[in-house]
């Protein structure tokens, strides 16, 4: 049943349906109606499995007696008035796939009891006052694929059981209060494409984990306090469409791997402590599709992004070339071969000093070459007078002046 009611103002008519036992479908959406959901709607069909009063005018609560509709897949009461609280009594609708309550004016809690419904795949709670922490009882929604839970108060760590179902697709829980880290168990999700956590408090470091999140295509971890570089294992997000990281406290060079991924469109960098010179193809290469404001240390990019150029210092700050490592190191060799060559050659030169022999007499030495007639003059005819000893070679004469 899909009724189209005009200027139909009331929501009365909800009485006369109780009588329909075999009713299965009702949609009132987009209709102009106002006013309150009667408890008589707790008397309508239990086949009922379609029952949607989306983008209309109702405000008060939801009646606790809808909890009777257990024939229930869809339940659809998104952009209305309603206040008060989630009823506890929904989780016993063990056959409800999808909940749109989104875009009203509920507070409270999100009960636990939804942890209940095994078959739950699509939960829309978006746009409430709804308080408290997520229950860790999602977890056991284990073929959850679409959770959206942004633009609430809520609080809290974000619990590991929300990252554990094999079959999530789109996670957005921006715009709250959430603290601590984001879960390492994000990279369990292989089907999820869009995963949405700005304008929280997160803090610690992006998990690397992300990267194994293949099929991704829209991250957003932007207003938090997240810190540390961006991690090397994003390069094999080749499917990223948009990633924003701005307004934390992430530093260290841009990756250069971002120019190559071949998805992306859209990347803000903005207002961290990033440094270094950026790269300038890829996403880099047009104006309208990246933002660099508010880190002071980036030089070079394209020239529409008015960075400044990229001086000699900063080159050193993203790693010392090759080349002058190479340089460098042969520079040391050579001081070092030097060094040891100048100890050996000192080496060398002192103990051969040390072994040099009595200088033998020259073949020139005149005392050499005296004629044994002048020995006989000059010993006096080899006097006794001028005898001076006696070696084992002969006899030793002092010269007669």
């Amino acid at each position: 049943m899909n009724l189209e009611l005009g200027k139909l103002m009331t929501l009365s008519f909800l009485d006369s349906l109780t009588n329909c036992s075999s009713l299965k479908w009702l949609d009132v959406s987009g209709n102009h109606l106002d006013g309150t959901l009667p408890n008589s709607m707790a008397n309508l069909s239990t086949q009922l499995t379609w029952l949607a009063f989306a983008r209309n005018r109702i405000f008060g609560s939801i009646p606790s007696g809808i909890q009777n509709l257990v024939g229930l897949t869809m339940l659809d009461m998104m952009n209305n008035f309603l206040t008060g609280t989630i009823p506890v009594g929904v989780g016993k609708l063990k056959k409800v796939e999808e909940i749109f309550l989104g875009a009203n004016e509920l507070s409270g809690q999100i009960p636990s009891s939804l942890g209940n419904i095994s078959r739950l795949y699509q939960l829309d709670l978006d746009g409430n006052s709804l308080t408290g922490s997520i229950p860790s009882s999602l977890g056991n929604c284990t073929y959850m694929q679409f959770i959206y839970l942004h633009d609430n108060n809520l609080s809290g760590s974000l619990p590991i059981q929300l990252f554990r179902f094999p079959s999530l697709i789109e996670v957005n829980v921006r715009n709250n209060s959430f603290t601590g880290n984001l879960p390492l168990e994000a990279g369990y999700l292989k089907n999820l494409q869009v995963l949405n956590v700005s304008n929280n408090k997160l803090s610690g470091e992006i998990p690397s984990s992300l990267g194994n999140c293949l099929r991704l295509e829209y991250l957003f971890l932007d207003g938090n306090f997240f810190q540390g570089s961006i991690p090397s294992s994003f390069i094999t997000l080749t499917g990223l469409q948009s990633l924003d990281l701005s307004s934390n406290n992430l530093s260290g060079n841009i990756p250069q791997y971002l120019e190559n991924l071949p998805a992306l469109r859209y990347l803000n960098l903005s207002f961290n402590n990033f440094e270094g010179e950026l790269p300038k193809q890829g996403v880099f290469r047009n104006a309208s599709e990246v933002s660099v404001l508010g880190n002071s240390k980036l030089c070079g990019g394209i020239q529409e992004l008015k960075l400044p150029a990229c001086s000699s210092q900063a080159f050193k700050k993203r790693g010392m070339s090759l080349a002058s490592k190479v340089k460098i190191s042969i520079i040391v060799v050579v001081l070092c071969l030097s060094s040891l060559s100048c100890s050996f050659a000192t080496l060398y030169w002192v103990r051969k000093s040390r072994r040099k022999p009595f200088p033998v007499p020259s073949m020139e030495d005149p005392f050499m070459n005296m004629s044994y007639v002048e020995l006989f003059k000059a010993t006096d005819g080899f006097s006794s007078a001028n005898l001076i000893g006696i070696g084992s070679f002969g006899y030793v004469y002092i010269k007669e002046h």
